[in-house]
């Protein structure tokens, strides 16, 4: 098993331009296989032994899934070992079962994530270049996502088509700017299914209507033929604008396992800049 100095390595720069470009990047072989076999492990010890929260069971749902939280947007930080005195008993025997050193890896993946993501643009387009997620470190989610056999996820978004306000601080608005999937699955097959289907990235303009603060949170569902279609095979990470790229998952037929995590970045300079930007520029041509 990889040990728990191992770190995660920052993306190069051929990704981080492809990321700029077209709003998402695929790389495979991104960890070694002695990680991955470790974290696979530990996703399934975790299923048995810590609950899990449903994703959604029925086929209306439009997603049967289930998670195993490692770090969520609310403050929980479980099951990485901190050895804290306060640390209750309960956080301490999830953090004891399977290969809790491994997730001090996951816990590189997404600090390395949130520095590098800093200085790339919330949103696609020009117009929003120096518009940078700025990533709020302490919002970022990270879990482990399991799917059995028979599970989907039908097309979406990552953002809600809203802000996110914390209740002691309305002039601090978030939402989840770039998402990321680690595989965790050996010898996987295209016949297998599971794929994650990633279509073109949405206009500008869309983005900017879906993130404004009267968006209803529906978007522009893409129905073409310019997608990007990854087999869940392990060691492939891919990372895209959670603002800009409809995605699904197809329906798996057998057990499909992958870390996955959302970064989420400041909007507030996207909101006192692009928008005020364009009021002063309709008022200057009335």
């Amino acid at each position: 098993l990889a040990t728990a100095t191992s770190l995660a390595r920052e993306l190069n720069k051929t990704e981080v331009t492809a990321l700029k470009r077209k709003s998402f990047v695929v790389i495979k072989d991104y960890a070694n296989r002695a990680t991955m076999n470790g974290l696979r492990t530990d996703a399934l010890s975790l299923k048995r032994k810590v609950a899990v929260v449903d994703g959604g069971e029925a086929q209306n749902s439009g997603r049967v899934c289930q998670h195993t939280w490692l770090h969520n947007n609310f403050g929980a930080s479980c099951f990485v070992p901190t050895g804290y005195e306060e640390e209750d008993e309960a956080e301490a025997a999830a953090a004891a079962a399977g290969h809790p050193a491994l997730r001090l890896y996951l816990d590189s993946l997404m600090s390395t994530l949130e520095c590098q993501l800093s200085s790339v643009s919330l949103f696609s387009g020009e117009e929003f270049e120096s518009d940078l997620a700025d990533c709020q470190s302490l919002e970022s989610e990270l879990a482990y996502l399991y799917y059995e056999s028979g599970g989907f996820y039908h097309q979406h978004f990552d953002t809600p088509g809203h802000r996110i306000f914390r209740e002691d601080d309305d002039d601090c608005g978030n939402r989840r700017a770039f998402s990321f999937i680690l595989f965790l699955n050996n010898d996987w097959d295209t016949a297998d299914g599971g794929q994650l289907v990633l279509s073109q990235q949405i206009s500008a303009d869309e983005q900017r209507r879906r993130s404004s603060e009267e968006a209803d949170g529906r978007g522009t569902w893409i129905e073409d033929d310019g997608v990007t279609s990854v087999e869940p095979e392990s060691g492939t990470l891919v990372v895209f604008r959670s603002e800009a790229v409809p995605h699904e998952v197809l329906e798996t037929k057998r057990a499909r396992q992958a870390v996955v995590g959302w970064i989420h970045g400041s909007i507030d300079s996207y909101y006192n800049g692009a928008f005020d930007d364009a009021e002063l520029e309709e008022e200057q041509e009335e």
